[in-house]
């Protein structure tokens, strides 16, 4: 019942899309305030844990220099403080699923649990005091993050965010280079690829209920395997 009530409000994105604009409340999912009623609730699946170091933070995630210069930038202020753009949609995938734990994968400031209002699991691995390694969750949230992801490490952390998942992760992906250089010279956006990569690296773990992209990121909607 749940895949098959699934794939019916997925089915909802296509008309979302084609009315998108560039706001982000509209881009891609203005499908979800379209899927009232339809009566979802989340399922119950045991995630492994993830191995960590000794010192609670899995170092195959992120190098140290790459932890710290984003460190900086957080210190900075103004790095890590757009993820309540997403909050309708996370809000309305609330409400359907019903999830009984959400997670936001790589956090930044906190904006999207701000904007919920309501507790929720945060992770970030360049964020003191949010950089252990979360509790698993029923619906994990992952917006402009895997784009900054380290390549050598993209795997790793596609494995914790498997590990975390429970039912389903709704992940936002740039698939263009940002504005922003790092202060080493690279661009933020550390992984510029289109579609077809990531699919066949979420694949992996995911069932990939839905995807819609634009000329600027992809949006997609996943279910653990």
């Amino acid at each position: 019942m749940f895949r098959a009530s699934l794939s019916w409000m997925i089915s909802i994105i296509s008309v979302g899309l084609r009315e998108a604009t560039e706001r982000p409340s509209t881009l891609i999912f203005g499908w979800f305030d379209r899927a009232a009623g339809l009566g979802l609730t989340s399922c119950r699946k045991v995630s492994p844990a993830f191995i960590n170091s000794s010192s609670g933070i899995p170092r195959m995630l992120i190098s140290d220099a790459y932890r710290q210069l984003n460190r900086d930038l957080h210190d900075a202020g103004s790095y890590g403080r757009k993820g309540d753009k997403w909050a309708d949609h996370v809000r309305s995938l609330i409400a359907r699923f019903e999830p009984a734990s959400v997670l936001d994968y790589g956090c930044g400031q906190g904006a999207l649990g701000r904007a919920l209002g309501q507790p929720i699991g945060e992770y970030d691995p360049a964020i003191p005091g949010k950089d252990r390694s979360p509790d698993p969750a029923d619906l994990v949230v992952c917006t402009d993050v895997l784009e900054h992801v380290e390549p050598e490490h993209l795997d790793d952390v596609l494995r914790h965010l498997e590990s975390l998942t429970r039912v389903c992760l709704f992940a936002v992906i740039s698939t263009r280079p940002a504005q922003k250089l790092l202060a080493d010279g690279r661009n933020a956006h550390l992984i510029v690829e289109d579609w077809a990569f990531w699919e066949e690296k979420l694949s992996r773990a995911f069932v990939v209920e839905r995807m819609e992209s634009n000329h600027k990121e992809v949006a997609v909607l996943l279910l653990k395997k």
